[in-house]
């Protein structure tokens, strides 16, 4: 395990949540570089982590403009993701990894019917 590659990938997923553009969607390239760096914690960190990945369904067509008349859509040829996964998937590794960090244990307890 290299520490130094687990601390630069953790400080290029910080930098990518704190620099990701406001708005509904993202653009492809910042999917990209959350994947390269979660393959790089899973490499240095020997956790199995797919599951944080943003899976193809969730990417899509980004529209140019569109006919209202005739419903026709025009697509750029480059993919987006809701800015809101992305957000949710990193945070989601940035959370794994301070759980992993700490020597706290998670517990889950069963509701009662009354607490549902």
């Amino acid at each position: 395990m290299n520490q130094t590659s687990i601390k630069q990938a953790y400080s290029r997923l910080l930098a990518l949540k704190d620099n990701l553009p406001q708005g509904f969607e993202v653009d492809r390239t910042y999917v990209d570089e959350f994947h390269s760096v979660l393959d790089i914690l899973q490499r240095e960190s020997e956790q199995h982590l797919s599951a944080f990945r943003v899976p193809v369904s969730e990417m899509m067509k980004q529209s140019s403009s569109g006919n209202d008349i005739s419903g026709k859509v025009y697509y750029t040829g480059r993919k987006e993701c809701r800015r809101a996964f992305l957000m949710m998937r990193i945070d989601g590794v940035l959370g794994f990894f301070a759980l992993s960090d700490s020597k706290t244990t998670v517990e889950f307890k069963a509701l009662s019917a009354g607490q549902i």
